[in-house]
């Protein structure tokens, strides 16, 4: 980031804040986990996803999001009143990519991350055949019914995923219709598309933000109800 920052504007000082915010988020949001979770997962049950959306998404892109406002103000960009917009669109950026892109990282590395959606490989190319003719359909036609009936299906379709497919495969599967959505938005698509842009993305994220988190707080309970049957099963 600092080197593209470079690149595109030749402004030294202004890039090393860049690089450096974006590295600072990470690191704040790493060592708060190691510190308070130790070895445990982070999605092992509701506590560990609590964890993550409070510190992970909401605060630690905080510390990002000022470090890009001051390095645009020391840069010498003259933000006035538009600061805070800037500041929160920054913030906002930040915790949806760290809630769409994060969990699937994270769960990857786990041991036997796979072994569920192996096992469930008809349903989830079932889901992924589903959201796709839904999206193709939602960015074709225009019906009223269709854009406002299309959002319950996509919540539908999540919690199907969070149901069916473990974590992994429902932060997976929320990623691909995030994907989609967002291309449909940008192109003024969809059932999110407005006349104005920023409304239009405004609502996608917030949208995007209750599929996510529907998601991942469904296939929590899941695993941890499948950890607890394994257990009796064993005892």
């Amino acid at each position: 980031a600092a080197g593209v920052s470079l690149l595109a504007f030749g402004n030294p000082l202004f890039s090393l804040l860049i690089g450096f915010g974006n590295c600072l988020p990470a690191l704040a949001a790493c060592t708060w986990l190691n510190r308070t979770r130790g070895d445990r997962p982070l999605f092992d049950g509701p506590g560990g996803l609590v964890a993550f959306l409070a510190v992970p998404v909401l605060l630690s892109p905080m510390l990002s999001a000022t470090a890009g406002t001051l390095a645009a103000l020391l840069g010498g960009a003259s933000l006035g009143e538009a600061a805070i917009s800037a500041w929160t669109s920054w913030w906002v950026g930040d915790a949806m990519g760290v809630l769409l892109v994060a969990p699937p990282l994270v769960l990857m590395a786990a041991p036997g991350a796979t072994a569920l959606l192996r096992r469930r490989w008809a349903t989830a190319l079932g889901l992924v055949a589903g959201g796709t003719l839904l999206l193709t359909a939602m960015a074709v036609l225009e019906p009223l019914w269709l854009r406002e009936g299309g959002r319950f299906a996509l919540f539908c379709l999540i919690l199907t995923a969070g149901l069916r497919l473990g974590l992994l495969g429902t932060s997976l599967y929320t990623l691909m219709i995030a994907a989609g959505l967002t291309l449909m938005t940008a192109r003024g698509l969809g059932p999110f598309a407005a006349t104005d842009y920023h409304t239009s993305f405004a609502t996608l994220l917030a949208a995007l933000s209750i599929l996510a988190v529907a998601g991942l707080a469904i296939a929590t309970v899941m695993a941890t109800l499948r950890r607890v049957m394994l257990a009796e099963r064993e005892a």
